[in-house]
């Protein structure tokens, strides 16, 4: 009993409107009502980057690497023991003196060394981790301990000159 002009599920006898179909899972009981079960949301496609934890869940945190604290003073310590030698930069020279400063250059400079020869055998240990930081503070005690030994020498030379210009 449906006439050629409307489209099919419509009952000419209720006035042209849809014919009474019982609601389904996931449709709305009546008009303007919403679904009884909602759809599920669709999947975010998979990326490079992992999900954030659901809310209350404890946030992963990222695991500390293995440092190199031997390398780290051998950098620190060679640096200070360079910038302790020169006159413009040095902070300790004016209260020491030239001669105070000598051995303070050397014993820097040795400690420098000794750190740097251990945070390369540690950098060996921990996947090259400070290797290039061991390196560095090992050439700059070496440089350090070359540079207080060159200004022992000059100290001397100065101490022994009776006639000099300077």
């Amino acid at each position: 009993m449906s006439s050629p002009d409307l489209p099919p599920g419509v009952d000419p006898s209720a006035g042209g409107h849809p014919a009474a179909q019982p609601p389904g899972p996931g449709s709305a009981g009546a008009p303007g009502q919403l679904p009884l079960s909602p759809s599920p949301a669709p999947t975010p496609p998979p990326g490079p980057y992992a999900l954030a934890p659901p809310y209350g869940a404890p946030y992963p945190h990222a695991v500390p690497g293995a440092g190199n604290g031997p390398a780290v003073a051998s950098l620190v310590l060679g640096l200070a023991g360079v910038l302790v030698c020169f006159p413009g930069i040095a902070i300790a020279r004016p209260a020491l003196g030239l001669v105070g400063v000598v051995p303070v250059v050397v014993v820097v400079g040795i400690l420098a060394v000794v750190f740097g020869g251990a945070g390369l055998w540690r950098s060996r240990a921990v996947a090259g981790a400070g290797r290039g930081m061991a390196i560095a503070g090992l050439v700059l005690g070496i440089v350090t301990v070359l540079i207080g030994l060159a200004l022992a020498f000059l100290v001397y030379e100065i101490s022994q000159c009776n006639n000099c210009f300077f």
